[in-house]
């Protein structure tokens, strides 16, 4: 796991097969998430969730 923390983002944007990007919203401020949103900008895959109370 250490070798992995070594590696620069472009390094481990080709292991991962892409840029992941992760957007969190809590919409009610009770410190978890209550929306996100997951995006894959090399493979341009969209995922989004949400959680329900």
């Amino acid at each position: 796991m250490d070798k992995f923390k070594k590696l620069s983002n472009n390094q481990m944007g080709a292991v991962k097969g892409g840029f992941r990007l992760v957007h969190k919203v809590d919409i009610n401020a009770d410190g978890k998430w209550d929306f996100k949103m997951v995006t894959n900008t090399k493979t341009g895959v969209h995922k989004f969730k949400m959680r329900a109370n």
